[in-house]
């Protein structure tokens, strides 16, 4: 799986953080600027104070529409977009205060408003340590060289200069820590995430080693079964291979996933893994079997079924084989499914045993001629087969002969290596 870091550069997360927090911050600001053009109507100020306030009031509020309502320009790259804004919020903010206290310090609003720009704006923007002290440099420029407040200052000019020059070093501190404070958790972040990131590599690795540790032994165990079952029953030696071979090339024929191919190659090869619960006398008969033996052969399915639905690996396929000697209409055993009610994986199982079985010698009969065994399934298409995996069958058939198919009683050296069992649908 690929990862993709949620933290970004160090540049680029601060970036955003502060536009988030511009947007928030730009309203709260707007409001006290409001609060103190209204105090200073209320006692009295000077009448610039009011002016100031009122002239920032609107910036304020113009800055909050301009990022509320242009959020993704198209002509200017977002990041640059972000660094105006913020940029411009920083300014004036920052010049809100000093403004009013460059000119009038006598009054009373402007030393509030001075406070609180110059206290807020450095906490709560994150700024490298060179920006903020470039903008509190500027604001303090500003405060001595482009405003009166040297000849307006009645008492105290040095106290009053030593006074703001520390609250500047204050604010510049203050940004400084937090700053760097939001690097340190950002660079712990990364590096948590870093180590997640390895120990879910880590667990994939070990995930997949498992995935194929348990599907070589589900392949294990297939081949064990099924040399059970050649041992017991020496027809079924080529025919469930037979099967298998011929219902894999028919589901990749028809489009279904590799998945779905492998799964049914390997139900294939131990689909008649239920007889050996059948007595091999009845097997093995070369005369007409009895109706008490026809009955016990038709219980092979379940015995199937119930032999491989106890294990964990094989249970997946359990319910194809039971169901392989289904018929379409209905007519079939042991449970006289029909239609879609036969899992797709042992409709094909059925047409491919019923090919390989007529083709195949028996004890109580010579094999049949193709001929013959394509004018049964066209026969039975419809009542014994799906009419549509019939007809892919037979095109199947016509166009090649499959590879890999072998003589009844016989068993290819490879057909181990054939088909994957991994990831069986739970």
């Amino acid at each position: 799986m690929k990862w993709i870091n949620p933290v970004q550069t160090p540049d680029m997360d601060i970036q955003a953080v502060n536009f988030q927090r511009v947007k928030k911050l730009l309203p709260v600001l707007a409001g006290m600027s409001l609060i103190m053009f209204g105090l200073a109507f209320a006692i009295h100020d000077d009448l610039s104070v009011r002016i100031i306030n009122s002239v920032l009031l609107g910036l304020f509020l113009l800055l909050s529409l301009v990022i509320y309502l242009v959020d993704r320009p198209e002509k200017i790259p977002e990041r640059a977009y972000r660094q105006i804004l913020i940029d411009g919020f920083a300014l004036v903010g920052l010049f809100w205060g000093t403004a009013l206290v460059g000119y009038n310090p006598n009054a009373i609003v402007p030393y509030f408003d001075f406070l609180i720009s110059v206290f807020i704006v450095p906490l709560v923007i994150l700024l490298p340590d060179r920006k903020i002290l470039a903008y509190l440099g500027l604001v303090l420029a500003y405060l001595l060289f482009a405003t009166p407040v040297l000849r307006t200052v009645e008492t105290n000019r040095v106290l009053f200069l030593i006074s703001v020059i520390l609250f500047l070093t204050v604010s510049f501190a203050a940004s400084r820590l937090f700053y760097h404070q939001y690097l340190t958790n950002l660079d712990l972040t990364n590096r948590l995430f870093h180590q997640q990131h390895h120990l879910s590599e880590l667990v994939d690795v070990q995930s997949k080693a498992l995935v194929d540790a348990e599907d070589k032994m589900s392949r294990e165990v297939i081949r064990i079964l099924a040399k059970v079952l050649d041992d017991y029953d020496p027809y079924t030696r080529g025919h469930s291979e037979n099967v298998a071979r011929l219902s894999e090339n028919l589901a990749r024929r028809l489009g279904y996933p590799e998945k779905f191919q492998h799964e049914i190659f390997w139900v294939g090869m131990i689909h008649d893994i239920g007889k050996i619960r059948i007595p091999k006398y009845i097997l093995n008969k070369p005369d007409r079997l009895t109706a008490e033996e026809f009955d016990k052969i038709r219980q092979h399915p379940l015995y199937g079924y119930d032999m491989i639905s106890e294990s964990e690996v094989l249970r997946p396929l359990a319910d194809i084989v039971l169901c392989h000697h289904e018929h379409y209409d209905g007519s079939g055993y042991p449970n006289h499914l029909s239609g879609d009610q036969i899992p797709l994986a042992a409709q094909i199982l059925t047409i491919a045993d019923a090919w390989d079985a007529m083709l195949s010698r028996r004890v109580y009969r010579e094999s049949m001629s193709e001929d013959y065994a394509r004018t049964e399934l066209v026969r039975c298409s419809g009542k014994q087969f799906a009419p549509f995996l019939v007809n892919s069958f037979l095109a199947m058939m016509e166009e090649q002969e499959p590879s890999g198919l072998v003589q009844t009683g016989q068993m290819a050296a490879d057909w181990t290596q054939t088909g994957s069992l991994a990831k069986l649908p739970e």
